[in-house]
């Protein structure tokens, strides 16, 4: 008698208990995204930006504000059950003749003689090129880009695991680490604008897109 009052129960048990994690993993994510969204909101009003936000799942919290000619744009999600990053994009109107991508070492290392490390292009700073692999087509560009003071910021958000990309339409800046403080976003916009800052400076920038 018992086991069938259990067996006839058991769908709904097993419903209710799909529910309830359900909404165990909505609440959480829900505060997750209301803290990145304040967040964001202060960093909107500091840059005289504008933020599309987002709650849900289906997409990421969108800021948008301006850096020299440009226009910069963070996508940023909540730290919990989801496979998303935070990142930054900044798109060309003007080509950018030469490309790049930096990347944080995931696993270091050290050893000089290392046949994979001869395909990195070098800074000349030890700290640096342990910490992060740089490759390119044009050395001379990469090594023209990262200056010291850039070099400087990018240890500095070691943490992030960033991951920065310069292709000829666009510049962007992933940090593979959540980022859940108003002072780490600021220094990843940091990033971000000495980077076109160095852009310019250089003239990298070529004919403009059609």
């Amino acid at each position: 008698m018992i086991f069938d009052i259990f067996y006839k129960m058991l769908p709904i048990v097993v419903l209710v208990a799909l529910f309830v994690v359900a909404m165990f993993f909505f609440i959480v994510y829900y505060r997750g995204m209301k803290k990145v969204n304040t967040i964001l909101r202060n960093q909107a009003l500091k840059r005289v930006g504008t933020l599309k936000e987002n709650y849900f799942s289906s997409g990421s919290s969108v800021l948008t504000f301006p850096y020299q000619d440009f226009n910069v744009k963070i996508y940023a999600v909540a730290p919990y059950f989801t496979g998303e990053q935070t990142y930054f994009l900044v798109s060309f109107d003007k080509i950018l003749e030469n490309n790049m991508t930096i990347k944080y070492r995931t696993r270091l290392s050290t050893t000089s003689n290392d046949s994979m490390q001869s395909r990195y292009i070098k800074t000349g700073n030890s700290e640096f090129d342990v910490l992060y692999k740089i490759k390119g087509k044009n050395p001379n560009f990469a090594t023209d880009v990262l200056t010291v003071d850039i070099r400087k910021k990018l240890l500095e958000i070691k943490n992030y695991k960033p991951f920065i990309k310069l292709e000829k339409d666009n510049l962007k800046l992933v940090a593979q680490n959540f980022v859940l403080m108003d002072e780490d976003f600021d220094k990843l916009i940091g990033v971000v604008q000495k980077f076109i800052d160095r852009l310019i400076e250089l003239k990298a920038f070529q004919d403009v897109l059609h």
